[in-house]
């Protein structure tokens, strides 16, 4: 390494960007996977219980509480779980993320309550 440095060419306009809407994901798996597909989803959780506080990795088959009551980012999918992005911090879960399986739960809410009537994103 040289030491020398360049400057960034770059330049960075800020713009103000208005939210139009909050939209509702429907509540049904299909829904859900939908509205990832466009961005991730703030969706709410049942987080107050065990499963919760001890994860660390692999898919999430059920939870003992079923009381939504916490805030989490739905951010990806696939076949078998949807993957959640939690604010706890890097050293929770996988990384900060954890791994929901689909088609589990009590009267198709999905498991910790993932798909509910919380599920929302917003339209800029």
């Amino acid at each position: 390494d040289s030491g020398d440095r360049d400057t960034c060419q770059s330049s960075c306009t800020r713009e103000a960007v208005t939210i139009r809407k909050v939209v509702a994901v429907p509540v049904s798996d299909a829904g859900l996977v939908q509205a990832i597909n466009v961005q991730p989803v703030a969706v709410g959780v049942a987080a107050d219980n065990p499963t919760w506080k001890q994860y660390k990795s692999g898919i999430v088959s059920s939870c003992s509480t079923t009381q939504l009551d916490h805030a989490v980012l739905a951010v990806g999918y696939s076949p078998s779980y949807f993957k959640i992005k939690n604010s706890w911090g890097t050293q929770w879960g996988e990384e900060g993320y954890m791994r929901l399986k689909r088609g589990a739960g009590t009267r198709s809410s999905g498991t910790c309550g993932i798909i509910g009537p919380l599920s929302v994103y917003p339209q800029l």
